[in-house]
């Protein structure tokens, strides 16, 4: 990125390019794209990405998914986060 800006790390996919940067960056790299002719994008969001990932047993990742599954369904809940490895 030519701008000042703090990208963790740049990746081409299938003629998409993504991009990590700290959550305080996002509205400067939106901003360094547009500058840069990029005026569409498929998704550009914040999320939670964990540093490394759990891998739990068969039975506690059962339990695990039940859990994921009532924490969805709760109205007041937009998105649940995890570090679970759940091999998807």
């Amino acid at each position: 990125m030519e701008g000042d800006i703090d990208v963790r790390d740049i990746m081409e996919e299938d003629q998409t390019v993504i991009v990590y940067a700290e959550p305080d960056q996002f509205h400067q790299v939106q901003e360094a794209f547009k500058q840069a002719g990029v005026e569409e994008f498929t998704v550009a969001e914040i999320t939670m990405l964990p540093q490394n990932e759990v891998t739990l047993d068969d039975e506690s990742k059962e339990q695990f998914e039940k859990l994921i599954d009532v924490l969805e369904e709760l109205e007041d809940v937009q998105q649940v986060y995890h570090n679970v490895d759940l091999g998807e």
